[in-house]
């Protein structure tokens, strides 16, 4: 019997952005939870019809753009909350979204649904160290 895994993310996707020092570009963080209750994180005994991480995205256009992939957590079981940082991202309005990838039942690799993308604006740094000398 062949079994067909929906991977329909258990997933709230949170979004934080926050600014480094001003050389250096924006970080963005981003964490969801998963619901390994429907799908199984693969692992050394199970190697098909398994979760086998993530893809980070960013989906401002309709070339989307993986910007990190990520591991199960370890343990991962249950729902499980997972998270991944990203640095150099880009400015303006940005539109990130996170999809897991599995392995299906024939042992191929896939990616399932993208959870709902969350838009954020990233903005430069202000400046610092602003003197301002009046005269007389």
């Amino acid at each position: 019997m062949k079994r067909y895994m929906s991977i329909a993310p258990a997933v709230a996707l949170m979004l934080v952005m926050s600014m480094c020092n001003p050389s250096q570009a924006a970080s963005v963080t981003a964490t969801w939870t998963y619901d390994y209750n429907a799908n199984p994180p693969c692992s050394a005994t199970v190697t098909v019809s398994c979760v086998s991480g993530f893809q980070f995205l960013d989906v401002t256009t309709s070339t989307h753009v993986i910007l990190a992939t990520v591991a199960n957590p370890t343990p991962a079981s249950g729902a499980t909350t997972v998270s991944t940082t990203v640095s150099n991202a880009s400015l303006g309005a940005r539109s990130f979204s996170v999809a897991a990838t599995y392995i299906d039942g024939s042992g191929n690799a896939q990616v399932g649904p993208m959870a709902t993308p969350v838009t954020v604006t990233i903005t430069p740094n202000a400046p610092t160290n602003l003197t301002v000398v009046v005269a007389p």
